[in-house]
């Protein structure tokens, strides 16, 4: 089971609530007592939001970015709508693209950059 899938299974049930990245752990802790800590280190809720998106990472979509450590759960195909936006490391916050219906559309500029086919 990929940690998409344990994400999809935990918040499933909590549609609308916001959470904090220690509450997503303890969520799947309580479910799968064989994660490991090597996968800890997997857990990005970041990388599993529709209005954020990381350098190489295409990973499907359950969280509504709010601000530090948190999310609003929306729930895997969402009909979520807003801007997308990329934090680079060590530079302020950057707008990419847009989110229309849970589909992420990154403005083409940003496209080599971000490593996105």
């Amino acid at each position: 089971m990929t940690i998409s899938d344990m994400i999809a299974s935990v918040v499933e049930g909590i549609y609308g609530e916001t959470i904090n990245k220690e509450k997503l752990f303890h969520l799947l802790e309580k479910r799968f007592l064989e994660i490991t800590q090597r996968q800890w280190g997997s857990v990005l809720p970041p990388d599993h939001c529709y209005n954020r998106i990381n350098k190489g990472a295409r990973k499907r979509k359950f969280f509504e970015y709010l601000g530090t450590n948190s999310f609003k759960v929306w729930g895997e195909y969402a009909d979520f709508n807003g801007p997308v936006f990329w934090h680079p490391i060590g530079l302020d916050e950057i707008k990419v693209g847009k989110c229309i219906k849970g589909e992420q559309i990154i403005e083409e500029k940003y496209l080599n950059l971000l490593k996105i086919k």
